[in-house]
């Protein structure tokens, strides 16, 4: 026989409001950082061979980042 009491109180894949809410959160918190990742190779790329030595890393090092996909760190 089923025993309800056991059933209702497994919830295998229940989403709550709370978990909603940090996973939109989370998701944000994503963007933020690819949109971060995007901006931060861009201004790389604008850097002459003399700043890049400045910051220690070569052209060739610089193009390796910046052909980098957004959402890759």
């Amino acid at each position: 026989m089923f025993d309800t009491r056991t059933a209702n109180r497994v919830s295998v894949g229940h989403v709550g409001p709370t978990s909603v809410s940090q996973w939109v959160v989370r998701m944000f918190d994503r963007l933020g950082e690819w949109a971060d990742a995007h901006q931060q190779r861009h201004a790389l790329a604008l850097l002459d061979d003399e700043l890049l030595r400045d910051i220690g890393i070569d052209r060739a090092t610089a193009q390796t980042e910046i052909q980098k996909p957004f959402w890759r760190a």
